[in-house]
C-alpha cells in the first residue's frame, strides 16, 4: 500500500464514535489512525474468513 491517503468523510453513531475515542488515547493515536486500523484489522479479519470458508468447500 502507499503512503498517499485520501480523506473520508464518516458519520458514526455517537457511541461507536466514544469507544473508537477510547482505544485511540488508550493506544496513542489519533481517532483517525485508530479508525484507520480498525478498518485495516477487520478487512483483514474478512479475507481471512472468507479464505477460510473458500478452503472448507
Amino acid at each position: 500500500m502507499n503512503d498517499h491517503k485520501k480523506a473520508y468523510s464518516l458519520r458514526l453513531h455517537e457511541e461507536i464514535g466514544n469507544k473508537v475515542k477510547k482505544l485511540a488515547d488508550e493506544n496513542r493515536r489519533t481517532v483517525s489512525a485508530e479508525m484507520g486500523l480498525l478498518i485495516e484489522q477487520g478487512m483483514a479479519w474478512r479475507e481471512e474468513k472468507y479464505n477460510a470458508m473458500q478452503a472448507q468447500k
